[in-house]
């Protein structure tokens, strides 16, 4: 991408990563470095058209989820900025 000077870059975090999660305090740990990491590479690659996002969904219908309990999950989606 360098070399050509252009491309694009999408990573996926997680609401969990903005806003840290009760008993999920590694995971909330590696999606903030995503959502890092996805700033500071953009930050290098400004000067090129070589865009660098990430998308950071609220809670998704999972086992993982579905364990935390409904009042963790109702918590985490009222801290998404969209409400759902």
């Amino acid at each position: 991408m360098l070399r050509a000077g252009k491309g694009r870059i999408v990573n996926i975090g997680s609401l969990a990563g903005k806003e840290g999660s009760p008993s999920l305090a590694a995971y909330s740990a590696a999606s903030a470095g995503v959502i890092a990491f996805t700033k500071a590479i953009s930050r290098e690659v400004n000067h090129t058209d070589i865009r660098v996002n990430c998308i950071a969904p609220s809670p998704i219908d999972t086992r993982m989820i579905r364990d935390l309990g409904n009042a963790t999950v109702d918590a985490m989606i009222s801290a998404s900025p969209v409400g759902v």
